[in-house]
């Protein structure tokens, strides 16, 4: 089941733009958002995000 602390994460992560922003906006980490992300990732079996070191970008959604 998936953990809904991890899609409020995710809704503000796309909000935002940023693990870090979304962190602030929660009260979290960046870590703690990443790893949260990395969870629900595992949880659901599909990549959301594209990351570097200093981006995060929504995967699009293939049709």
């Amino acid at each position: 089941m998936v953990n809904p602390v991890h899609l409020k994460t995710l809704l503000e992560v796309t909000r935002l733009g940023s693990f870090a922003a979304a962190a602030a906006r929660l009260g979290y980490t960046a870590s703690a958002v990443s790893q949260q992300m990395s969870a629900l990732e595992r949880e659901t079996g599909v990549v959301l995000f594209q990351r570097s070191a200093r981006s995060v970008v929504p995967r699009k959604r293939r049709k």
